[in-house]
């Protein structure tokens, strides 16, 4: 399973195998694996509202969308099915009828999604299931299934990828960074040993952690030293707050911290404070001339 971002949207690359259950099969009874797919698209460490405790709290790994869905997928032993599918990340969410907002009020049908989805955060889970093992106990004899539902013979992630592979994440080992007026101009150095594939900043005006706004996306250039470059206005005074998002040439993705442009964000939100301790000065100075007289 592996996952690459590109501007919008990103492109899933699923590889499945059947190794098959081994041992002596009858014709009549070959050795078939009947299965349904699925790539389940989760986010993590987003704010997400908790019925329980009754305001947002951090959440992990938080279901965005289905980019695949029940397809049937037909396996012999030593078979391989592989599938690209491209999910466009989705601005609008579809609430089922019958569904509320937290403070009781119907919200049906289709709205703006309440937290953006933040492709730095972004993998997908693979799901294979088992058609033919509906069986509701398991191995060990504890109940399993509460219904005579599939049973998922495997799944995958591409971290699991990258680590049955034994491929490290590219990363970004050096930045550098300069200011031309409202341009920040951002580089970063890049290393992987399989090469690098492609790499994109995102930004946004606001902080690390922002997830009011989708959060801007620009294309980097990479030169033959594996520098990867990108050029974003921004208005005086504002910070920049930036990441990259990076694939390597096993497709292997990653997503370097969240980063403050250096000289940046310098408004008179964050300055007030300087002003108030000259202020404070000042009035010391004040009441000790008014002492001395």
């Amino acid at each position: 399973m592996w996952q690459e971002f590109k501007e919008d949207r990103f492109v899933f690359n699923v590889n499945l195998t059947y190794l098959g259950e081994g041992g002596f099969r009858l014709p009549t009874d070959p050795d078939v694996l009947d299965s349904s797919v699925y790539l389940f698209v989760v986010e993590d460490d987003i704010m997400a509202w908790s019925s329980v405790e009754e305001q947002e709290v951090l959440t992990h790994n938080v279901f965005r969308e289905t980019a695949l869905h029940n397809v049937q997928v037909s396996l012999q032993p030593g078979e391989t099915w592989t599938e690209e599918v491209e999910w466009v990340i989705p601005e609008t969410i579809m609430y089922p009828s019958g569904h509320e907002d937290r403070d009781g009020n119907p919200q049906e049908g289709e709205h703006p999604i309440p937290t953006p989805i933040n492709p730095a955060k972004i993998s997908v889970v693979a799901v294979v299931y088992d058609n033919d093992d509906t069986s509701r106990t398991t191995s060990s004899g504890k109940t399993g299934n509460a219904a005579d539902t599939p049973r998922a013979a495997n799944s995958a992630t591409p971290e699991s990828t990258a680590y049955d592979e034994q491929n490290e994440p590219p990363k970004v080992v050096n930045y550098d960074e300069k200011l031309e007026g409202n341009i920040a101009k951002v580089s970063a150095t890049l290393e992987d040993d399989d090469g690098i594939g492609s790499a994109y900043v995102i930004y946004n005006f606001h902080n690390g952690s922002y997830n009011d706004e989708a959060w801007g996306v620009m294309p980097m250039e990479i030169d033959e030293n594996n520098v990867a470059s990108a050029s974003i206005e921004f208005n005086s005074g504002d910070p920049v707050w930036y990441r990259i998002l990076l694939v390597d040439g096993k497709q292997g993705f990653a997503a370097s911290d969240a980063k403050q442009f250096e000289g940046t964000g310098t408004g008179s939100e964050q300055d007030s404070p300087g002003i108030g301790i000259i202020g404070i000065i000042f009035a010391l100075f004040i009441v000790l001339n008014r002492r001395k007289d």
